[in-house]
């Protein structure tokens, strides 16, 4: 069945570490959309393994963003951009309705003039062959487009180091009593997931323990 994202999202922390002699380390817990980050850092990079929860994160992000009026914010899958379809075609695409397109320069001067969240989700997604025309015009948006947000995902690769002025984040690890959340709220708070949580429980499973890690595993 189809179900809304905020009924089973479950509140991931981005968490950024401090590599100084203070070791400091930042942690935002995301349940609504992190103003207080985006005020710090304008331009993060979320980093991390398969199933921690990127795209979820950023969508709930991008949801709340639009719910609570926090900007004008625009969600791009990176996969879709190639050589010939640039993120502004992506943008415009997104704005034009179906009977009418939107004036592409006027667009492009509310841009520059900034108020506008991009989340660009799923780096790692783009193909080889137009990964290195990709990059270099998400480099050119944003360089021309500072004014404004930026959230890009991506699992950790080596050509992520051409973003140098974005703030690295990664997402911390579900606890056991996050995991179970999520068990509830799949099962509409009901008799399954209490059952499934009491057998987990009961230390016999404990060589699964690192699967309730991660949230694609625990669903």
């Amino acid at each position: 069945e189809q179900r809304n994202l905020k009924d089973l999202y479950v509140s991931l922390t981005l968490v950024k570490e401090d590599y100084t002699r203070e070791k400091k380390t930042e942690k935002y817990k995301i349940d609504s959309y992190p103003e207080n980050l985006m005020e710090k850092y304008n331009k993060i990079l979320i980093t991390d393994t398969a199933g921690m929860g990127k795209s979820t994160l950023t969508k709930f992000m991008f949801l709340d963003s639009i719910e609570n009026g926090r900007g004008i914010p625009f969600y791009i899958e990176l996969r879709r951009l190639k050589k010939g379809w640039s993120i502004l075609n992506e943008i415009q695409k997104q704005t034009n309705s179906l009977s009418k397109h939107f004036n592409s320069e006027l667009l492009f001067e509310f841009i520059q003039t900034g108020g506008f969240i991009f989340f660009l989700d799923g780096f790692d997604e783009i193909s080889l062959e137009e990964r290195s025309d990709v990059t270099a015009d998400i480099q050119d948006f944003v360089s021309k487009a500072g004014n404004n947000v930026f959230v890009l995902t991506s699992r950790p690769k080596q050509a992520l180091s051409c973003f140098g002025d974005f703030q690295g984040l990664k997402i911390n690890p579900l606890e056991k009593y996050e995991a179970y959340e999520l068990l509830r709220n799949y099962d509409n708070r009901g008799v399954v997931a209490n059952r499934l949580i009491e057998e987990l429980g009961k230390g016999q499973y404990d060589a699964i323990g690192e699967f309730l890690k991660n949230p694609l595993l625990v669903s």
